[in-house]
């Protein structure tokens, strides 16, 4: 019940991808985190009929900028919900907004 009522608030989303990326949390806390993160991707990242909410610009930018790299995490379970988020977020953002998504997935590799 908390959670919901934190997950429109400015920052959230960023604070998910954070404690997915840390190193001294429980993998299953990161992975939690980044099963939420995914679930807001998905819900929020643009704007929806009957939908108040969207993930803020900058907010936006913060989570595509630091979430390709956990997509080669070493527990795989973390790696596969990055890269399940960089595929939602590929769909919405792809050309228009993150067009050097391809060669930054190539770069990471």
């Amino acid at each position: 019940m908390v959670l919901r009522e934190m997950e429109t608030q400015p920052g959230f989303s960023a604070h998910l991808l954070e404690i997915g990326a840390r190193g001294d949390v429980g993998a299953q806390v990161r992975w939690l985190a980044m099963m939420y993160l995914k679930n807001q991707v998905h819900r929020f990242w643009v704007k929806r009929s009957g939908i108040p909410y969207e993930i803020e610009a900058a907010e936006k930018s913060v989570i595509r900028e630091n979430i390709l790299p956990l997509s080669l995490d070493v527990d795989d379970s973390i790696a596969n919900q990055s890269a399940l988020i960089v595929a939602k977020i590929s769909r919405f953002d792809f050309p228009k907004v993150w067009p050097n998504v391809l060669e930054n997935i190539i770069s990471a590799l």
